[in-house]
């Protein structure tokens, strides 16, 4: 399997982060008062993820507002990120709303375009440390989708679970829609996932991971290599996940991702592609 390619940041509160005055927060606060607290490390897990989510909802003004270089605010997110207890990491959906989910993945493309990805803690992550290492094993993450008229029914929300083919060692996952039997009779949700550089063809924008629902005689995956009793057998995508649909997903800390689905061009109405949803996922850890 190849390692994805992994982007690197500076260390939070370090002397270009404090001399931004703000730490991730309100540039209206105290800075001398931030600039101890971020060398006494005394922020809390629902601190940082304040932070993280004022940074994300700023995103379109820290550069005039703080001379922040290219990849300033990625870097610094990942970095608060990282600071969040794994547990705790994904209260961050609670904090978004769908301009905060497309702002998340305009801003995880300085992973690809930043000179500050070669130093810093990212570099020291593999994606791979975000998903199951053996067979049997299921990592869960709760997702959030940029889908305003919906948010009031709940129907933004999901689950991605992610497991290996137990001969391939493959990485395998399904969209899980918690509408009850049903639900998962009419939608399986089963997808091919792929860890490595890709390109978003429409667009040109580069990503680290694509989640692929293919046909059944396409995706590689036996009814005996589900990892759940109970789980349905794989079956052919059904709308919306039909069409040709491909997940890009680019991460913006340990655990968490930013993403966006595309499907596939039709060439009877020569377009190039149709974009489906943007949304953001975070590992679950009990």
């Amino acid at each position: 399997m190849m390692l994805a390619l992994s982007a690197s940041f500076p260390t939070p509160c370090s002397p270009r982060f404090r001399s931004t005055h703000h730490c991730g927060l309100r540039p209206a606060l105290n800075p001398r008062s931030l600039s101890k607290r971020c060398r006494a490390g005394s922020f809390s897990a629902e601190e940082r993820l304040s932070q993280v989510a004022n940074l994300i909802s700023l995103e379109d003004k820290l550069d005039l507002a703080f001379n922040t270089p290219e990849g300033g605010k990625a870097s610094e997110i990942w970095d608060l990120v990282s600071e969040i207890p794994e547990r705790d990491r994904a209260k961050l959906l609670d904090r978004l709303g769908p301009k905060e989910i497309i702002n998340l993945w305009k801003i995880s493309a300085a992973r690809h375009t930043s000179s500050e990805m070669k130093t810093g803690r990212a570099s020291f992550h593999s994606l791979w440390d975000d998903f199951p290492e053996e067979p049997g094993q299921v990592y869960r993450y709760d997702g959030i989708a940029a889908l305003p008229a919906f948010n009031f029914l709940g129907l933004n929300r999901f689950q991605k679970a992610y497991f290996l083919e137990p001969e391939s060692d493959d990485l395998y996952g399904r969209v899980l829609l918690n509408r009850g039997p049903p639900g998962d009779s009419l939608y399986p949700g089963y997808f091919k996932a792929n860890i490595d550089i890709s390109t978003v063809n429409p667009t040109g924008e580069l990503a680290d991971m694509t989640l692929e629902y293919l046909p059944r005689e396409k995706l590689g995956l036996r009814d005996e290599d589900v990892p759940v009793a109970g789980w349905p057998k794989p079956k052919d995508p059904l709308y919306p996940f039909s069409g040709g649909l491909v997940d890009y997903l680019r991460p913006i800390g340990p655990g968490v991702y930013a993403g966006v689905g595309w499907k596939a061009p039709r060439p009877e109405k020569n377009d190039m592609g149709r974009r489906f949803l943007f949304f953001v996922m975070a590992r679950v850890v009990d």
